[in-house]
C-alpha cells in the first residue's frame, strides 16, 4: 500500500514539474512575440513617416555583408573548356592558387591593390585557360561567368593620336638593357650571377634613335641591372647635365631621366600598363594583364 501511494505521489510531482516547464517555456515564447509584433509595428510607423530620402538615407548606411566568390559547378565539363582532365586541372589549381589569391601590384608606387572577388580561384582559373585556348572576346567571358565587368586595353589606332597622346615626340631617344646568358666558368663568375634572372649572363645596354638606327652598345657583367649600367657607362651624368633630352625607357631608370607609357597611363585611357620585361610568366599574369573580371 505505501509502495502504490509513493508511486502515485512521484507520478504527481513529475507532473507538476512537466506543467511547470510548459508555462515557463510558453510565457517566455509570449514574451519574445508580443516584442516582435511591437517591433514591426514601430517599424511599419517608422516607414510610414520618413521620407523616400530618409530610406534611401539608411539603406546605404548598412553594412554590407562579405562577398562569398562564386564556386565551381559539380556539373561543369572541365575538359571541354579547357582540355585538361580534371586531375590535372586541380593539380595545376593547387600549384597556382596562391598566386591566384594574392592582392595586384599594378601601380608604379608598389602599393598592392585589393580588390573584392566574385569568382573563386578555381573558376577564375577556369577561365584564364579557356581563353588561352579558345581566345574569345572579352563580352563573352564575361558573359559566359557571369562578370558584370570586362575591361581591354585601347591602344590609339592612328599613329598620330599616338604620338600626341604619349609625348613621345618630345624623346630623342630609346634606351633599354638586355640579358645574354653564358654558360662559361671561370673564377670570376660570382660578377656575372644575377639571382633575378637566376643566372649568369652578361649585360648590354642599347641606345637607339627613334628611326630605329643603334647609337651606342655597352656591356657589363650580369648583376648590373638597368640603373647599374646607366651609372656604370656615365649616361646618368649626361642626361642630369641634359634635362631637356628625354628618353623612351622603362622603371630601371631614374625617374626624371625617362619617359615610360606607364606615366601617361591615364592619357592612353587604358586600364593598366603592360610590362614586357620578363618575357616567362604563369597564366594567371598574363590574364591579368590584359583583363580584370574580378572586380
Amino acid at each position: 500500500m505505501d509502495d502504490d501511494l509513493l508511486l502515485v505521489l512521484s507520478t504527481y510531482v513529475e507532473i507538476l514539474m512537466t506543467l511547470s516547464l510548459a508555462t515557463t517555456t510558453l510565457s517566455s515564447a509570449l514574451v519574445k512575440y508580443k516584442k516582435l509584433k511591437t517591433f514591426k509595428r514601430k517599424l511599419g510607423h517608422r516607414k510610414e513617416r520618413d521620407t523616400a530620402k530618409q530610406q534611401a538615407k539608411r539603406l546605404k548606411t548598412r553594412p554590407r555583408g562579405r562577398r562569398i566568390p562564386r564556386q565551381l559547378s559539380p556539373d561543369t565539363d572541365i575538359y571541354d573548356r579547357t582540355g585538361l582532365y580534371a586531375e590535372e586541372f586541380f593539380k595545376l589549381l593547387d600549384e597556382l592558387s596562391h598566386d591566384i589569391n594574392q592582392s595586384r601590384n599594378h601601380g608604379p608606387s608598389g602599393t598592392h591593390r585589393v580588390v573584392p572577388t566574385v569568382l573563386s580561384a578555381d573558376v577564375r582559373l577556369m577561365m584564364i585557360l579557356e581563353w588561352l585556348r579558345t581566345y574569345p572576346s572579352m563580352k563573352k567571358l564575361a558573359r559566359d561567368y557571369g562578370v558584370s565587368k570586362a575591361f581591354h586595353i585601347r591602344w590609339p589606332a592612328i599613329e598620330s593620336d599616338w604620338v600626341r597622346a604619349s609625348d613621345f615626340e618630345n624623346t630623342v631617344a630609346a634606351i633599354d638593357c638586355s640579358t645574354h646568358y653564358r654558360n662559361r666558368v671561370h673564377p670570376r663568375q660570382a660578377d656575372y650571377y644575377r639571382f633575378d634572372k637566376k643566372g649568369f649572363s652578361i649585360t648590354a645596354q642599347l641606345i637607339c634613335g627613334l628611326d630605329g638606327k643603334i647609337w651606342r652598345v655597352d656591356f657589363g657583367n650580369g648583376h648590373n641591372n638597368d640603373s647599374g649600367m646607366v651609372e656604370l657607362t656615365g649616361l646618368k651624368d649626361v642626361l642630369h647635365q641634359n634635362p631637356n633630352l628625354r628618353n623612351l625607357a622603362d622603371s630601371g631608370l631614374s625617374r626624371g631621366l625617362k619617359q615610360s607609357p606607364c606615366e601617361i597611363q591615364s592619357r592612353l585611357r587604358k586600364t593598366q600598363c603592360i610590362s614586357f620585361r620578363y618575357p616567362e610568366r604563369p597564366p594567371e599574369r598574363i590574364v591579368s594583364m590584359v583583363m580584370d573580371t574580378t572586380a
